[in-house]
Parts: C-alpha cells; structure tokens; sequence
C-alpha cells in the first residue's frame, strides 16, 4: 500500500459522497441534453417562419405593385394610343387637299394606334367607322388625287417625283424625304397586317386599305430610284440598294427591330419588290405608273 494515500472502504466512501451535488450535475446534464436544444430549436424554427413569412409578404407585395404599376401603365398607354389615333385621324384629314401623300401617312399612323388599342378596354373593332372613314374619305381620295396630278405633270421623265417636290415645297419638307418615309409607312403597315397580326377580324378591316396604297408605294420607289439614276447618286447595278437603306434605317422592321426573324423576312420581301421595280427604271418603263394606279395593288406579295 501506497504511503499518504487514503484507503477508504466502500461504506465509508458512500458516505463521504455529497448526492446533492450528484443530483446538480445530473440535472444540469439532462437540462443541457434536452431542454437547451430544444430551446435553440424553437428559436430558430420562429425565426424561419419568421424570416419565411416575411419574404412572402415582401414577393406577394412586390407582384401586386408591379401588377397595379403595369395595369395603370397599360390604361395610360391605351389612353394615349386612342387620343393620338383620333388626333392622327383629323389632321389626314384636314391635309388630304392640299397634301395627299402627307395625309395618306398621317392616315397610317392612325391606324397603327387604333390597332394597338386593348381589345379589353375600347379594341380596334368598335373604331370600325372610323377606319372605313379613313379608308373611303381620305386614303382612297389622296391617293386618286396624287395620281390625278402625276398625270397632269409635263415633265416625263420622273412625274412622280416631280408632283412630290411641289408638295413638299409648299408643306416645308424634303420630298426625298418625303417619299422615303411614306414608302416606310406603307410597307411597315401591310407587311404587319399581312405577316404579324394574327387577328384575322383586324386583318380583314385592314387589308382593303392596303390594296389602295401598296402601288403609291411601288410607285413612290420608282421615283426615288430614277431620281438617283438621272442625279447618277447611284451606280445602274446599285439603285435599289441606296432605296433598301434608307428604308431600313428607318423601319419598324429594319436596324433596330429586335425580333430577328421578322427582320430577315421584312428585308428579303423588300428586296424582292425593290429589284422588279429597279428594271421598270432600268427600262424606262412608265407603264408602272398607269398599272400601280389601280386599288388593288398591294406592295408585298406573300410567298
């Protein structure tokens, strides 16, 4: 035996042992084991439902105020669309004597807006009359009128451009420019009736207009090419391109349309038709002029 060490025997040890202190232990143990992580767990299960039913509140929140900005935005912009249909309206109207190409592009203009209007607030169809007005009372009488001052110009080598720079003179515009930029509205509108818009109810009101513009554009596009070819602006081999340019700079369709396909498709049937007319001038042919006159000649034809 060990010298200094105590040798106690096991009664003696079981009554030196403080069992209050035992007891302490113990519970701290179990308080630890059980109770403290269930108090942890119950901490953050709050905290997650807490966290949970903030972010949904913030998300169900966040759409209805981007639901209640896009409806008040859609109402506004619908406003905006029916008053600039109706103003466009008036002034193709008030510009059909004097001016008839410019009225005629003022007309288009106004139906782009009515057709762009909510079908589920006030649509295109319940402005019928005044699309039929516009169609019978200013597109249909412009372009009768422009075609009656092309046949009464003397100068034969380009009436057309001839009877465009008298009314772009007295209207403050180029009549290059003038040209162009019909000849853009012309063909943005038809190719969309035609080849975008799905609403066959809506192609049917449209299309008749576009039977009654698409030989002025076909026409304005000689022009402008046998402008090029007399001013030699343009090589012979090249004067549809210059036309093709100036068109799609400008177009709905052209450089800046982010649909791609549509683009594609715009531009090819757009060259299409610009080269069949580049021969006309080629030719010298004027029986273009007197062939386009008729009200049922559309600028694209669908493949």
């Amino acid at each position: 035996m060990k010298i200094g060490t105590a040798n106690f025997s096991p009664k003696e040890t079981a009554e030196r042992i403080d069992f209050s202190i035992i007891l302490t232990s113990l519970s701290l143990l179990v308080g630890g084991s059980i109770f403290v992580p269930k108090f942890l767990l119950k901490k953050e299960v709050d905290e997650s439902v807490q966290k949970k039913f903030e972010n949904d509140v913030d998300e169900i929140l966040q759409n209805k105020t981007i639901e209640f900005i896009d409806s008040k935005f859609n109402s506004v912009s619908n406003s905006l669309n029916k008053c600039d249909a109706h103003l466009s309206r008036m002034i193709a109207f008030n510009l059909k004597e004097e001016f008839p190409v410019w009225s005629i592009g003022w007309s288009i203009r106004s139906l782009k807006r009515y057709e762009k209007l909510d079908p589920n607030s006030v649509g295109f169809v319940e402005y019928f009359d005044f699309v039929e007005f516009l169609r019978k009372t200013v597109i249909e009488g412009s372009a009768q009128k422009f075609f009656a001052i092309v046949k009464n110009e003397k100068n034969e080598i380009n009436p057309v451009m001839t009877a465009l720079e008298k009314e772009a003179a007295e209207s403050g515009n180029d009549s290059k420019r003038l040209a162009v930029r019909t000849v853009k509205d012309i063909v943005d509108f038809e190719y969309s009736v035609q080849f975008k818009n799905k609403n066959l109810k809506n192609n049917e009101i449209l299309l008749p207009v576009c039977k009654l513009i698409g030989g002025l554009a076909k026409c304005l596009c000689g022009a402008v090419m046998a402008n090029s070819q007399n001013e030699k602006l343009s090589e012979q081999n090249l004067l549809y391109r210059e036309l093709l340019e100036q068109i799609l700079q400008i177009s709905d369709y052209g450089k800046k349309c982010k649909d791609f396909d549509a683009k594609k498709d715009y531009e090819n049937r757009l060259i299409l038709v610009l080269k069949e007319l580049e021969e006309y001038v080629k030719n010298k042919n004027e029986n273009y002029i007197k062939d386009f006159e008729k009200s049922d000649v559309q600028f694209f034809q669908s493949k």
